[in-house]
């Protein structure tokens, strides 16, 4: 473009003019600043599995910048710098992309220098809050099956203490149902819980079951063999007593198997009485004994009548 000039010094002042223009001052940008655009507010996210920070990816937080060709060719006239302060903190330069952002709220300022002039942009600074979602991962003792202790309607059952991990803090872990390890179990099933919280409230519950079996048979008592001498020419009647108990302390029952009940006619010679006692979880126990019946009785004689 031609300029005409009248003077001397119009030509020396339109030349400052024009260098001024060309050179610029460090506080006005060449770079249209509207190619640019960077977040606002807070942004939330969670934390990486098993882990208690975010990793960065998809370049979610850096400076966007415009698709156009004036947006892309105008960026590279750039420098982006970052700073992290609060939950993380740090500085780097061009992108967050795979930067590890702590559990809590990172702020995130970006400042974008002017190469060729030094013009400085500071950014609207925003903020990254990392949550923890993830619960804390309990051990425990798998499920246990035991007999009875001899004698005890229970057993006694030991079992490792539970414990429990968490991805950033672990706050607490204690057994919400059940018996502690050590003590004496029932006959059943009975639930062990646990409860493990982190220090952000994030609750776990796992579970195991003990579970004791009764094989344990019951006692039955039957009489001494005994022996009695007969009543009559067919024996006679003999009372007895059978009777027991069992570990779980219930009522057991008592099934005859073979010989004559209590208070019955026995025959004169032996006979053998068998009996079974049952608990309640269907152990059982055979005994027997034997009823010995002596003849005493004299025959009677009857002599005939003689004419």
């Amino acid at each position: 473009m031609l300029l005409k000039m009248k003077s001397a010094g119009n030509i020396i002042v339109m030349f400052f003019c024009v260098m001024f223009l060309l050179i610029g001052s460090k506080n006005i940008s060449g770079q249209n600043l509207s190619c640019f655009t960077g977040s606002t507010g807070t942004k939330s996210v969670f934390t990486n599995s098993g882990q208690c920070y975010n990793s960065v990816n998809n370049y979610a937080y850096d400076v966007a910048c415009g698709t156009t060709l004036t947006c892309l060719v105008e960026k590279s006239k750039w420098t982006f710098t970052y700073e992290l302060d609060g939950a993380t903190t740090g500085t780097g330069s061009t992108t967050l992309n795979t930067i590890l952002l702590n559990k809590g709220v990172t702020g995130v300022s970006w400042t974008a220098v002017y190469t060729s002039t030094g013009y400085t942009y500071q950014f609207q600074k925003y903020y990254v809050e990392v949550k923890d979602k993830e619960i804390p991962v309990i051990t425990c003792s798998n499920n246990i099956t035991v007999f009875n202790d001899p004698g005890i309607n229970g057993a006694v059952v030991t079992f490792p203490a539970a414990t429990a991990t968490d991805n950033c803090e672990l706050d607490t872990i204690y057994m919400s149902e059940g018996l502690e390890s050590g003590s004496l179990f029932p006959v059943g099933t009975t639930t062990i819980e646990y409860r493990a919280f982190d220090i952000d409230g994030n609750m776990s519950i796992k579970t195991f079951s003990v579970t004791v079996i009764d094989n344990e048979p019951p006692v039955i008592i039957v009489p001494e063999r005994k022996t009695t001498n007969a009543t009559g020419p067919c024996g006679c009647p003999v009372f007895y007593t059978v009777s027991g108990y069992d570990n779980s302390g219930d009522t057991i029952v008592f099934e005859k198997i073979k010989g004559v009940e209590s208070g019955g006619v026995f025959d004169l010679g032996t006979t053998n009485n068998v009996f079974k006692a049952i608990d309640k979880y269907g152990n059982y126990v055979i005994d027997s004994f034997d009823v010995e019946v002596i003849d005493t009785v004299a025959p009677v004689v009857t002599c005939p009548i003689l004419p």
